[in-house]
């Protein structure tokens, strides 16, 4: 659920190998073909999937945002990055980073 959408039919898995094992680990989201996931205003186009970073050895949230914003300003490549807010059934779930897949 985002911004009055429901997004039926999304899997979701955790992501890496060692993070697996993390207290909080980053997951990785795949939203049904033909339903992509839109956000006007913070991401530039509707994405089919994405990851959203836990930051579980980064406590200022900032590193990975700053390295990508860095990486735009020079004209490298670079993926989308913001910090958000996740609930989970309604409930504070935690702190992580937007990342684009």
């Amino acid at each position: 659920y985002f911004e009055g959408t429901v997004y039926d039919g999304v899997e979701v898995r955790v992501r890496g190998q060692s993070a697996r094992d993390w207290d909080k680990p980053p997951w990785k989201f795949f939203f049904p073909q033909g339903h992509n996931f839109s956000a006007p205003g913070l991401i530039l186009q509707p994405v089919d999937t994405f990851n959203i970073q836990s930051n579980y050895s980064d406590k200022s949230y900032a590193r990975e945002i700053m390295a990508w914003e860095t990486f735009a300003a020079t004209g490298a490549p670079a993926h989308q990055a913001f910090p958000i807010r996740v609930e989970q059934n309604g409930n504070f779930f935690g702190l992580f980073n937007w990342l684009e897949a």
